[in-house]
């Protein structure tokens, strides 16, 4: 039994069109490669911001929470005099608009 190879001739233009669809490829992935890296930097981005804005928010508790502890304190020690002397403070300050600028 013989057998006989089939094969398609190449022709020097089928090379330059398979260098054009390799090319075409490789800027596909290109493009790609360099939207993930640009997804993957913003994501990194927005990580590091809410771990900042996070502490933030704990930061501003915990000054809720000593802040209520030391009002507490004063008003316990100095007794309600002081609490209405700075209530009138500021009510003189939101009467005046001097506190909204």
């Amino acid at each position: 039994m013989d057998y006989e190879v089939l094969s398609i001739p190449a022709t020097r233009q089928d090379g330059q069109v398979q260098k054009h669809n390799m090319a075409v490829v490789l800027l596909y992935f290109c493009c790609l490669g360099l939207i993930g890296f640009v997804f993957a930097i913003g994501c990194f981005v927005l990580f590091i911001s809410g771990i900042v804005l996070d502490f933030l928010a704990f930061l501003g508790l915990l000054g809720i929470a000593f802040g209520s502890l030391i009002w507490g304190r004063v008003k316990r020690v100095e007794g309600p005099s002081v609490v209405r002397r700075v209530a009138g403070h500021f009510k003189i300050l939101f009467r005046n608009n001097s506190f909204l600028f």
